[in-house]
């Protein structure tokens, strides 16, 4: 994918390898689950990468969505 988006829009970015893994390993957490997928819409990738990265749980990650949400993160 990374190569095929190169070579067909080369002024894009923010496509390297390990973002489009992060946004792959974004999708597999977030799809199974439309509050935290609301949630995570209101919030920065920053903030997103930070919280599917370090959380194990549905649980853990709406406490933290909410977290920042409510510090205007």
């Amino acid at each position: 994918m990374l190569f095929f988006i190169k070579q067909h829009e080369p002024e894009l970015k923010g496509f390297s390898d390990k973002n489009l893994w992060r946004m792959k390993q974004f999708y597999e957490t977030y799809r199974s689950s439309e509050r935290l997928s609301a949630l995570t819409r209101e919030l920065s990738w920053t903030n997103n990468v930070l919280i599917f990265s370090r959380t194990k749980t549905i649980e853990a990650r709406a406490s933290w969505s909410v977290e920042f949400l409510s510090r205007g993160s």
